[in-house]
């Protein structure tokens, strides 16, 4: 009988160092969205979208979080929203200076997964 190892395979994620910071999200359709992150807010600047937007960050647990009241800080958005929208963003992993997410919301079935890189 052999016994294997799986300790790799089964290891955690310490999702709470990116709770907060500075992150980018590059796009082929929207171009590069800088992020920044508090405790309570997520702030998104899109200059080639040329627009500035703020969430409400709610955290449902140490890797899944929901972007709620949405509000237009500057520029004129192509998103007709509504303010009951909510993105839901859970954690997949973090590696090489990325996380790797997957984002759905409550207006859609669709959901995507991405990577963003970790700026600081």
């Amino acid at each position: 009988m052999f016994i294997f190892s799986f300790k790799g395979i089964s290891q955690k994620i310490n999702c709470k160092e990116v709770h907060t910071g500075k992150f980018e999200l590059n796009s082929e359709i929207s171009g590069k969205t800088e992020i920044l992150r508090t405790e309570k807010h997520q702030i998104e600047t899109n200059t080639f979208m040329n627009v500035k937007v703020q969430y409400d960050v709610f955290w449902l647990d140490e890797c899944s979080y929901e972007l709620r009241n949405r509000k237009l800080i500057s520029g004129t958005s192509k998103y007709a929203g509504q303010p009951t929208d909510v993105f839901k963003v859970q954690i997949l992993r973090i590696s090489n200076n990325k996380i790797y997410v997957k984002t759905s919301a409550n207006f859609t079935d669709q959901s995507f997964e991405s990577a963003i890189d970790i700026i600081k």
